[in-house]
């Protein structure tokens, strides 16, 4: 696993992007990444009670969907009626390669084939403004060789003038870094490279592989 997170300007940096990975139990891995509407103190609390939000219920044996159910109830509970977040949540289990995970709103999830870049499509919408939703979840598989790269909208939203960089660049970028440990940064720097070193939201990217 490698990750990256950059700030817009020194005024965000305390922000609402995050991202987490820990250990379920013996067998599986809880890997997110979210995003967090607002700036500044309030969204870091507000970050902070959704990851741990995210732990415990996964601790209690819950599925990403149900996790993800349950942390929008709370959100409900505990936020301000125009707050939100967009969460990629799945459950890895290294064993037999296989991802449960669920998409609320978040930017697709894409893995690193041998012969592919996929996408993981969102499966639900995002935290905080349905009450009473559901949250599906889907299930793929990572090979040996896979990569699962994750990352907030302020890599696909970077502009130059009125163009996005978008997801068929963000595609090229992962298909072409053969190295884990290289692709945050690969990203990070193509994207600056794109907006011209300027960008205008926080930035945070999550690799993980297999093995």
């Amino acid at each position: 696993m490698t990750a990256l997170y950059r700030a817009a300007t020194d005024a965000s940096r305390i922000g609402g992007d995050f991202y987490d990975v820990f250990e379920i139990d013996r067998g599986a891995i809880g890997i997110t990444i979210g995003d967090v509407s607002g700036k500044g103190i309030e969204a870091a609390t507000q970050t902070t009670l959704i990851k741990s939000a995210i732990r415990a219920y996964a601790f209690d044996g819950n599925p990403p969907g149900v996790v993800l159910r349950k942390t929008n109830r709370l959100m409900e509970r505990a936020f301000a009626a125009e707050s939100f977040a967009t969460v990629f949540y799945a459950v890895f289990t290294p064993a037999d390669g296989r991802l449960v995970y669920c998409g609320a709103g978040h930017p697709p999830a894409l893995v690193q084939r041998s012969d592919s870049v996929d996408l993981l499509a969102p499966t639900a919408p995002l935290l905080g403004a349905f009450p009473a939703t559901v949250f599906p979840h889907a299930e793929t598989a990572l090979g040996s060789s896979d990569i699962l790269v994750l990352y907030t909208d302020g890599v696909i939203e970077a502009h130059r003038g009125t163009e996005l960089y978008g997801m068929a660049r963000l595609q090229q970028v992962v298909r072409d870094c053969a190295r884990l440990q290289d692709m945050p940064d690969r990203i990070f720097d193509d994207i600056v490279a794109f907006a011209a070193e300027q960008l205008r939201d926080d930035v945070a990217i999550l690799v993980v592989a297999p093995r």
